[in-house]
């Protein structure tokens, strides 16, 4: 999926935030790609979300969604349950924990919340 540079913003906060906590934390290498690649994905989505909120309250954002049959909000919900997919799956290598499963609760609730708005 293309990402706007605008949404790439708060991805880039949530994955510097990650990162920090998984190195204080011991986190190894592998762990720390894992959980970065979450962090920008599940950023994306987020902001996404957030944009969504900002869009109903002033019909503000302008999208060229040429080839598409989707209305814009339409649009932007599966644009983003694609990055929550995309968060979920970079998971994958983590062992299984207390921490993994909240973190996949955390992004499941983004998509849920997409889900109840349309």
């Amino acid at each position: 999926v293309n990402t706007p540079f605008l949404w790439k913003k708060p991805a880039s906060l949530f994955e510097a935030a990650t990162t920090i906590g998984a190195l204080i934390g011991g986190a190894t290498a592998a762990d720390l790609s894992a959980l970065a690649a979450y962090a920008r994905a599940f950023g994306v989505a987020y902001q996404i979300h957030d944009d969504i909120t900002d869009w109903e309250q002033s019909r503000t954002i302008e999208l060229d969604l040429q080839d598409t049959h989707h209305s814009q909000k339409e649009y932007l919900f599966e644009m983003a349950k694609e990055f929550v997919g995309e968060a979920v799956d970079s998971l994958r290598p983590l062992k299984s924990s207390e921490a993994k499963q909240n973190l996949i609760q955390l992004a499941e609730r983004v998509d849920r919340r997409a889900i109840h708005q349309i």
